[in-house]
C-alpha cells in the first residue's frame, strides 16, 4: 500500500489482506471499491466501507464520491488511518482518492494526478472515471468541500487542509487554487494573447510575405466581392481553449 497523504493509503486487495501491512500502517478505516460479494478486510475491528464498483469507463463512480469522501475525512480528522483499495489499487481506489485531494486540497485535476502517479506508479484511472473527475473538479469539489465543512466544522478542515498541502509541497507538484465562482461570475477566458504568441512574429511576417496567410482588417463594405461588410461579432463558440501540456498528458490515447 501506498502512504499519498498523512493516515491515507491507497492500496491493492492484496494490501487489504495484509494483516501485517493494516497493523504497521496502523490502519482503522477501509473503503473497499469492487464488485466482490463481501469486504475482504483481513481484521474484524476494522470500519469498512464497500462500494460496489466495477472498473468500467461507464461506470458513474461519481454517484461514491461524496460518501467515501465524508467518510475518509471522518476518519483522518480524527487521527485515523484510512486504506482505500480495488483489485489492483490502480484504477477505482486511485479514482476515489483523487476525488478526496480535489476536494480536500487545491490541487488541479492535472496536478492531482502527476502527484499520485508520483506516489504510486500504478495509478491509472480509466477514461470514463477520469472524464467524471474532470467535471467534479470544476463544478462539484466547491460544493462538496463547503459540505464537509458544514458537517465537520471550518476550522477543523482548514487545519486538515493545512496538514495536506504541507505534505503536498514536498512532492514539488504546485498546488493551484480551485476557482469557487458562481454561475453570473463566471466568464470565458482571454485567451488572445496565448493565441498571438503562439507563432513568433517574425514567422508570422514572412509566413504573409509569402502568401501564405493574410491579415483581415474588418471595414465597411466597398463593393459586392467584400468578403466581410462589418465586423464580426465573437460568440462563445468561437473561443479558442489553450490546454497546457501537463493536462494534455493525462488525456487517454
Amino acid at each position: 500500500m501506498t502512504e499519498v497523504l498523512p493516515r491515507l493509503f491507497v492500496g491493492s486487495m492484496g494490501d487489504a489482506t495484509d494483516v501485517e501491512q493494516l497493523l504497521a500502517n496502523k490502519i482503522t478505516d477501509v473503503v473497499s471499491v469492487h464488485t466482490l460479494s463481501r469486504s475482504t478486510a483481513a481484521v474484524d475491528s476494522l470500519n469498512v466501507m464497500h462500494l460496489r464498483v466495477s472498473d468500467q469507463p461507464e461506470v458513474n463512480i461519481a454517484d461514491h464520491f461524496y460518501d467515501a469522501i465524508s467518510f475518509i475525512h471522518a476518519a483522518r480528522i480524527n487521527n485515523r488511518s484510512v486504506l482505500v483499495h480495488c483489485l489492483a489499487g490502480a484504477s477505482r481506489s486511485v479514482c476515489i482518492v483523487a476525488a478526496y485531494i480535489l476536494t480536500v486540497t487545491n490541487m488541479s485535476y492535472a496536478n492531482t494526478l502527476a502527484y499520485l502517479a508520483n506516489k504510486r506508479p500504478c495509478a491509472n484511472p480509466n477514461f470514463g472515471f477520469r472524464m467524471q473527475l474532470i467535471k467534479y473538479a470544476e463544478k462539484k469539489a466547491c460544493v462538496e468541500r463547503l459540505r464537509l465543512q458544514n458537517r465537520f466544522g471550518v476550522k477543523c478542515c482548514q487545519l486538515q487542509q493545512i496538514e495536506d498541502e504541507a505534505a503536498l509541497s514536498k512532492s514539488g507538484i504546485v498546488a493551484l487554487p480551485i476557482l469557487c465562482k458562481t454561475q453570473s461570475e463566471k466568464t470565458l477566458p482571454d485567451v488572445a494573447p496565448l493565441l498571438s504568441s503562439a507563432v513568433p512574429l517574425s514567422h508570422r511576417e514572412a509566413a504573409e510575405d509569402r502568401g501564405i496567410c493574410r491579415r483581415v482588417t474588418h471595414k465597411k463594405a466597398a463593393s459586392s466581392d467584400c468578403l466581410l461588410s462589418s465586423p464580426r461579432k465573437v460568440k462563445p463558440c468561437d473561443v479558442a481553449f489553450v490546454w497546457r501540456i501537463s493536462e494534455l498528458a493525462y488525456i487517454d490515447q
